[in-house]
């Protein structure tokens, strides 16, 4: 239906199209060609008329691998600006209904994307993993928000802080996710679910009705957090402080080649 370098919009029929994140090579690490990619992705499932909801996943075996560290380079001092952050607003403005379709493993923002979405349904093969201490980043796309009121300040924080990671069925016990299917069936189990939404009568006029009403109250809350964010992240950027940490990342990653991250 439309194909970019990074990400493309699958037509499925009925009202239904799905976005994938189309960077296997990569484990669908996110670079701002990824964003820039999803943003158009999104802006063309948005103005077609004849798709009401649309399901967000990843190719291959990783959902999205998270902010992609191999150049080593940093973000944009205006992060807001940045292909990263026009994505965050993409998705926090996108009128229409978002399911996740987590079919792998989630790092960083493939993981703190999920509380925008609408709904978000998990493999059984996925995990979640928001390293961002690691790499001096900082919490975003109002994960410090979210994560506390989704799952409770303790494991948001363990997940913030420490690093934790968290398997589908914990996740799915944390509500950050709603079911978890086994990995054979997971696309038809989630296909199924959101074609029986769209068959209800007058549901293209009533599903963007209903998430305007649920997302309203606290829309102006998440853009201010988002900015707060971008600008903590636009300080550690400007310091020098996320190359220093990247490099040093890669330097253990040298010295222990075996390390997941």
């Amino acid at each position: 239906m439309a194909q970019y370098e990074n990400a493309r919009v699958d037509d499925l029929g009925g009202g239904l199209a799905a976005i994938v994140i189309s960077r296997p090579r990569r484990k669908n690490a996110m670079n701002d060609q990824v964003y820039m990619d999803l943003c158009a992705a999104f802006d063309h499932v948005q103005s077609d008329p004849h798709i009401h909801a649309v399901i967000l996943t990843g190719e291959g075996d990783y959902f999205s691998s998270g902010a992609d560290v191999s150049a080593a380079s940093e973000p944009k001092v205006d992060a807001e600006s940045a292909p990263v952050g026009q994505f965050m607003l993409t998705l926090l403005r996108f009128p229409k209904v978002v399911v996740a379709a987590v079919n792998g493993p989630a790092v960083g923002i493939g993981v703190t994307l999920l509380p925008h979405c609408d709904i978000a349904y998990a493999s059984e093969r996925a995990t979640f993993w928001t390293p961002s201490l690691r790499v001096a980043w900082v919490p975003e796309f109002c994960s410090t928000v979210t994560f506390p009121q989704i799952m409770g300040p303790s494991l948001a924080n363990e997940m913030l802080l420490m690093s934790r990671q968290l398997s589908a069925k914990e996740a799915q016990q944390a509500r950050l996710i709603s079911e978890v299917f086994p990995a054979e069936t997971f696309m038809a189990e989630v296909q199924s679910r959101v074609r029986h939404m769209l068959a209800q009568p007058l549901a293209g006029q009533s599903l963007p009705l209903f998430k305007k009403m649920i997302r309203r109250p606290r829309l102006a809350e998440l853009e201010r957090v988002f900015r707060e964010e971008m600008a903590e992240l636009g300080k550690r950027s400007a310091q020098g402080d996320i190359t220093q940490a990247i490099q040093a990342l890669w330097e253990a990653r040298n010295r222990r080649p075996n390390s997941r991250l």
